[in-house]
């Protein structure tokens, strides 16, 4: 006869993480291991919106999924896998060559009001018949 115990009927589920990766592996029992799974995997796509915007990229598509099997009476996640792909825009030329000929610009008009500045200082010239 087979007993049948708490222990066999909802299994603890252990965890790891992939290098480098943040959060916590600890232990789940097969009950909860969906949902804690889910809000990992939630969690790390957050992260990645969170860093695409600093860097001013767009995020286009997210995508979760999770390995499911059966553990004891539970069908439970074993592991999970968080997807983003984000859009970053290339910095536009033209902007950068409109900062270089405004730059450009400033100089010219300091080199012109230099020049006018000597210009209107300088003696005036005698003219001889």
């Amino acid at each position: 006869m087979e007993l049948k115990t708490n222990a066999n009927l909802d299994p603890v589920l252990h965890y790891k993480l992939d290098p480098g990766e943040w959060g916590s592996s600890a232990p789940s029992s097969a009950a909860l291991s969906i949902g804690r799974v889910s809000q990992y995997e939630a969690d790390n796509i957050s992260r990645f919106k969170k860093e695409a915007l600093k860097k001013g990229c767009y995020v286009i598509q997210t995508s979760v999924s999770l390995n499911i099997s059966k553990q004891g009476e539970y069908l439970a996640a074993t592991s999970g896998k968080s997807q983003v792909i984000i859009y970053c825009p290339k910095k536009d030329q033209s902007k950068k060559d409109n900062n270089e000929q405004s730059m450009l610009s400033i100089y010219d008009k300091q080199i012109n009001q230099l020049k006018e500045q000597k210009n209107m200082h300088k003696p005036p010239i005698k003219k001889t018949k």
